[in-house]
């Protein structure tokens, strides 16, 4: 929630952030049917990899957009 407040205030738009949250969202909704559901751990523990895996990746693109911004011209 942090991450998508700080795009949301800073007005950040990067297409490549909106296919991660959209692909995060989709992991997170997995992961809650499988908890629901069946709720085995070798199903549920990828998708919850992954899906922070994704996080990470959101806030590695956070950064570099950051760096980006501070750069000396």
């Amino acid at each position: 929630y942090v991450l998508s407040l700080l795009l949301l205030i800073l007005h950040i738009e990067s297409f490549v952030l909106m296919c991660l949250s959209w692909s995060y969202f989709g992991l997170r909704v997995c992961h809650s049917f499988v908890h629901c559901t069946s709720n085995k751990l070798r199903y549920r523990a990828p998708i919850f990899i992954a899906s922070t895996f994704i996080l990470l990746l959101m806030w590695g693109h956070l950064g570099l957009i950051f760096l980006s911004y501070n750069t000396p011209s």
